[in-house]
């Protein structure tokens, strides 16, 4: 779903853009730590979530620079600073980000 928000648009209650990243940077975080439980922290967790972030950075204004780099992780702590840093340095557009608007 490109837009995760689109339902709560449509019931009109739609949070604010700053609380819509949070959101979704709690939704990464929470994701990846299931994954690596439910791998019993096996590197594979990480690959899991870079196949994630084939498609969510498109959420950013720099989709080639976020995408690049969380898929030079290569441990868990470089996988956690590297997700810090995307949320943290580049700017979060959600749909509203180039690639998703119709020519």
């Amino acid at each position: 779903l490109i837009d995760p928000f689109l339902p709560g648009d449509i019931k009109d209650s739609a949070d604010s853009f700053e609380d819509r990243k949070a959101i979704t940077e709690k939704f990464v975080t929470d994701l990846y730590l299931a994954y690596r439980k439910r791998m019993n922290d096996r590197l594979q967790a990480i690959n899991v979530m870079k196949e994630l972030w084939g498609f969510q950075c498109y959420s950013f204004s720099e989709p080639d620079k976020v995408f690049s780099r969380i898929k030079k992780c290569k441990s868990f702590d470089a996988y956690e600073q590297a997700v810090s840093d995307v949320f943290k340095n580049h700017v979060w557009m959600g749909s509203a980000a180039e690639q998703y608007k119709r020519v």
